[in-house]
């Protein structure tokens, strides 16, 4: 029989000869606890036929952590490459996410996190959207507990868009929404943290997650960064900062401008970029072409072309007098609605030596290769409806979600009266109703209880 020397701190155990099954081999019992251990293990008779055991706490935790039984479960990942790869050896093996599982509830021993469970992410196949699916397995002990969160390193050597994660557990799938993308180990070498689905207050979230919690809102706080400077673009920092990059006095004293934002105009806010500051004024930033933007809130590709093609097709009418001089004409060049409509469906037929095609965008597209015919890409809102511009409720979106929502106003006044010249602009009165404002918001209140919100014009 086998025993540890008694010290402080440790627990006196006596097993039964019914547990001495468990331990018919010496070296079974001995090699564990052995190695890595400060306490030493010597032989010591019983006259009793017994063994008595003294052992720490850690060392039986240990000992029944290899009785638990375990259950496989498997997480399917799905996600999908950037533009640009670069094949490392762990993207050959398609083994390139490294997954954990946190475990929402503590250990009842110990009080303790439980320890995670990890596995690496096989990529299985593409789909025909593009997206990659990952597998893995897990083995999990059965007293895991509810699964609280995930955390994912990406060991290839690309960053990877990572849109969700099913579990299949006993008690049924639970999903994990990312949708962010993830960047390289090689750029970020800490392990991402996704939740699940689930909403805890903030009394009622498990231990485990609100440590986790924390460091997170701590990283988009940028209390976490590694170095100072100017952000990277992997980074995920959301914080904000004052205009005080409008002017750029290094080049020209001339051109400096107030900061905006701070105590004397509290707004607007611009995001936070980390640049260094002006060498002649440090409360102004230095201007860069590129700015920050969190890598979760960039364009994507498709909308970030469209962005930069829509910009080159409003410049056109500049560079390509042709394409103005068909479309400015002080003889009313839209007599009806169908005029409008055949700039998307037949186009502009242009001269020949225009040129417009090597520079023209994807918004813009040839009707016949054959002649220089500009047709513009019909919008997606016509497509589907054609008189949904008319619309009043429509207008009114388009302005929200347009270039310049300023031009919204709060009305102070009722009945609506216009500020121009009335002998050139006529009557000042609105048309516009308490009537027809009652009829427009279907009745859900009054008018005098609207004029009690608030009410604003374009």
């Amino acid at each position: 029989m086998f025993c540890k020397e008694a010290s402080s701190g440790l627990q006196t155990l006596n097993i039964a000869k019914s547990l001495s099954s468990e331990f018919t081999k010496p070296s079974a019992l001995i090699n564990p606890l052995s190695v890595g251990h400060r306490y030493k293990l010597c032989p010591r008779p019983n006259l009793r036929g017994r063994c008595t055991v003294t052992a720490s706490k850690f060392d039986f935790d240990w000992i029944t952590k290899e009785r638990v039984k375990k259950i496989k479960v498997k997480g399917i990942i799905t996600a999908k490459q950037g533009l640009l790869p670069s094949v490392g050896f762990t993207d050959l093996l398609g083994i390139s996410l490294l997954v954990e599982l946190i475990s929402a509830e503590t250990d009842p021993r110990t009080l303790m996190e439980k320890d995670p469970v990890k596995d690496h992410a096989r990529r299985l196949v593409i789909d025909a959207h593009g997206e990659d699916q990952y597998e893995c397995v897990f083995d999990m002990p059965e007293d895991f507990g509810a699964v609280g969160a995930i955390r994912v390193l990406n060991e290839a050597h690309r960053e990877i868009f990572l849109k969700e994660m099913k579990l299949e557990l006993p008690d049924g799938p639970v999903t994990f929404t990312c949708n962010s993308w993830l960047a390289s180990k090689s750029d970020d070498p800490t392990k991402r943290t996704f939740f699940s689905n689930k909403s805890y207050l903030p009394l009622q979230t498990p231990e485990p997650l609100k440590q986790l919690r924390k460091e997170e809102l701590e990283t988009l706080q940028g209390k976490n960064r590694k170095h100072s400077g100017e952000f990277e673009k992997f980074e995920r920092v959301y914080d904000y900062d004052v205009y005080n990059d409008v002017g750029d006095p290094d080049k020209d004293p001339e051109l400096a401008r107030p900061v905006i934002g701070g105590l004397s105009h509290p707004y607007p806010r611009r995001c936070k970029t980390g640049r260094k500051p002006s060498r002649k004024y440090p409360s102004i930033e230095t201007r860069k072409g590129e700015f920050y933007v969190p890598r979760d809130e960039e364009f994507t590709t498709i909308k970030g072309a469209a962005f930069t093609g829509k910009a080159v097709l409003a410049a056109l009418p500049a560079v390509f007098p042709q394409i103005e001089a068909a479309l400015v004409d002080p003889n009313m060049p839209f007599p009806h609605f169908k005029s409008i409509e055949d700039l998307f469906e037949e186009g502009i037929e242009l001269p020949k030596d225009a040129g417009l095609f090597p520079v023209i965008p994807r918004l813009v597209k040839a009707a016949a290769e054959a002649d220089d015919i500009l047709q513009f890409e019909s919008p997606s809102l016509l497509d589907k409806d054609r008189f949904s511009w008319i619309r009043d409720d429509e207008f009114a979106r388009q302005t929200l979600a347009g270039l310049n929502p300023y031009c919204i106003q709060l009305v102070q006044e009722w009945p609506l009266k216009s500020k121009l010249d009335p002998a050139v602009y006529g009557d000042p009165n609105s048309l516009i109703t308490s009537e027809i404002v009652e009829r427009e918001i279907k009745a859900v209140m009054s008018f005098d209880e609207v004029k009690l919100i608030n009410i604003y014009r374009f």
